[in-house]
C-alpha cells in the first residue's frame, strides 16, 4: 500500500512540476462573425525548464478538432499549415501570433462565444498536461487582425 501511495503522490508532483515549467500568457481566442465555425488562438509560452519541452497534442472545450499551425509563404501568398509538434526552447519562449505559429480550433461549439474563455489542453510527449485558460476576445482591430482567413 505505501508503494501505491508513493507512486501516486509522485505521479502527481510529475504534473505540478510539469505544469510550472511552462508558464502561459496573454491566452486569446479570436472572436468569429456569426456562422465561421474556425477560428485561432495566441498566446506566449515560456519554458523555465533547462530542457527542451516538445507539446504534442491539443484540445479544447470549444472546438471539435485543435491542432497546432504555423504559416508559409509561398509565392507570395500565406499557407495555413498543420504542425505534428510545438516545441518550446529551454529557457525560452514561443509566441503564438497571427500570421505565424498559432492553435487553430476547428468545428467550434454552437454559441461558444457566450462562455468567457475557453479551456486548452496540451499535452507533451512526456504525457505531462497543460491546462490553459484562454479569454475570448474581440481582436480583429489589433494587430492579429491579418487572421482573417481561417
Amino acid at each position: 500500500m505505501k508503494k501505491y501511495i508513493f507512486a501516486l503522490s509522485m505521479a502527481f508532483a510529475c504534473v505540478f512540476s510539469a505544469q510550472a515549467s511552462l508558464v502561459f500568457e496573454n491566452a486569446v481566442v479570436r472572436t468569429t462573425p456569426p456562422g465561421q465555425a474556425n477560428t485561432a488562438a495566441y498566446m506566449t509560452i515560456k519554458n523555465t525548464s533547462n530542457k527542451d519541452i516538445h507539446l504534442t497534442k491539443v484540445s479544447s472545450d470549444e472546438s471539435i478538432k485543435t491542432e497546432f499551425h504555423t504559416h508559409n509563404w509561398e509565392n507570395g501568398m500565406a499557407k495555413m499549415q498543420k504542425l505534428a509538434s510545438l516545441t518550446i526552447p529551454a529557457n525560452q519562449s514561443v509566441e503564438l501570433k497571427s500570421g505565424g505559429m498559432h492553435l487553430m480550433l476547428f468545428k467550434l461549439n454552437p454559441g461558444w462565444q457566450k462562455e468567457h474563455c475557453v479551456i486548452f489542453m496540451l499535452h507533451d510527449k512526456d504525457n505531462n498536461a497543460y491546462k490553459v485558460m484562454a479569454e475570448i476576445k474581440d481582436i480583429t482591430s489589433s494587430k492579429h487582425s491579418d487572421h482573417s482567413h481561417h
